[in-house]
């Protein structure tokens, strides 16, 4: 069961990432450091890793999902999904682990809160994390993310507006 979860997830991470054709590209830093990643982009690359983004409501996944991983379904609430890779000479690139932190605002600067877990099955480790969402609300996502092995820490800003009626 472990398994089709992961899979459903995986899926559901890619088709939002996938949503304008387009590939990530590098974007500079801004003042504050952080990456800001523009509105068709789920990802961005540091060196060898990249991290990808993603944030759906929770009503886009499936019952058998959303128990596994004890998420409730709702229109209104967000899921947060981060996933961490590194290019390796054997294959295209596999999931590393990360220590991930995440600041939620929405754009009257008011903070939201979320925790972050780390998800492990098989070879794939990614982060999850939810909250409530209003309908047409814009968040913001401060997203730090030091992959282990000793990384300084990459610095990313998602942005996602929900629509929930």
């Amino acid at each position: 069961m472990h398994s089709s979860r992961f899979i459903l997830l995986s899926c559901l991470f890619w088709l939002g990432a996938c949503d304008t054709g387009q590939t990530p590209l590098e974007i500079e830093a801004g003042a504050d450091g952080r990456i800001s990643l523009e509105p068709h982009q789920h990802a961005s690359t540091f060196g060898d890793h990249t991290v990808h983004v993603n944030a759906i409501t929770t009503d886009q996944l499936t019952p058998e999902v959303a128990s596994g991983y004890q998420i409730t379904r709702s229109r209104s609430r967000a899921l947060l999904n981060v996933f961490v890779s590194v290019e390796d000479p054997d294959t295209m690139a596999r999931s590393v682990a990360a220590d991930v932190q995440v600041a939620v605002r929405n754009m009257t600067n008011q903070s939201k809160g979320i925790v972050m877990r780390e998800i492990a099955e098989g070879q794939s480790i990614y982060y999850i994390g939810d909250l409530g969402v209003g309908n047409g609300e814009t968040l913001v996502f401060d997203i730090d993310v030091q992959p282990d092995g000793g990384y300084s820490p990459y610095l990313l800003r998602y942005r996602k507006q929900f629509f929930t009626e």
